[in-house]
């Protein structure tokens, strides 16, 4: 995660055991264990109580997601998908994916209505 145009504000997260390492081994030791074979990354965008058109962020927003793997073709990617709102007034939403061996790039974006008037 990280702040456009600033790469010192940028996280990288490396989990190198399942539960951070914090489980016994007699529980877990290895993400190599038949139970990690499978992994599920999504995103939430997380707004409540939304009940008017204009009480949507007026902006637009993109958000570029890359997941990596030190194993090349260790994964079978699948390409990302998305559902539109219901709400009135929401955002016209896409996703795009693309990968490689070696990761998957992802940009989640949001394109605000601008046919509704906002106050401010």
């Amino acid at each position: 995660m990280g702040v456009k145009g600033d790469p010192a504000r940028t996280s990288i997260i490396r989990i190198e055991k399942p539960f951070m390492g914090l489980l016994p081994p007699e529980q877990t030791q290895s993400w190599k264990e038949h139970s990690y074979s499978e992994a599920i990354a999504n995103t939430c965008w997380e707004i409540y109580d939304l009940n008017e058109a204009d009480e949507y962020p007026g902006t637009d927003m993109e958000y570029h997601i890359t997941i990596a793997t030190d194993f090349p073709g260790s994964f079978a990617w699948q390409d990302w998908g998305t559902e539109q709102p219901e709400c009135p007034g929401h955002p016209n939403v896409t996703i795009k994916s693309n990968s490689t061996a070696k990761e998957q790039q992802i940009t989640w974006a949001l394109r605000a209505h601008h046919d509704h008037k906002r106050d401010g």
